[in-house]
């Protein structure tokens, strides 16, 4: 996993930059700004969704109103939207043309 993902609230660490103890240290600093109400804005001005309400809230006029949900609320979680999706026979071969 690469990015700073949330799952139910908590942040989660990048797997390969993190478990090699030189850059440990500076993928939690990243990911930190990142996820940080100065990052967001810097993330905002330049068109990407914000995840914090507040900073979002300053770029709103950028964005639509979107109703967003996770994976589990819409799927039942992962392994359901994969089966359904991306396995054999599923969503995407249905409709992907190579």
């Amino acid at each position: 996993m690469w990015g700073g993902r949330r799952l139910r609230g908590r942040r989660t660490w990048p797997r390969v930059a993190t478990t090699a103890q030189r850059n440990a240290a500076v993928a939690k600093a990243y990911l930190e700004y990142l996820y940080s109400d100065e990052g967001q804005s810097i993330a905002g001005r330049h068109y990407f969704r914000p995840r914090s309400e507040a900073v979002l809230a300053k770029y709103s006029s950028q964005f639509a109103k979107l109703t967003l949900f996770t994976v589990d609320e819409a799927f039942g979680g992962w392994k359901n939207a994969q089966k359904a999706h991306f396995n054999d026979g599923g969503t995407f071969d249905q409709i992907f043309k190579p």
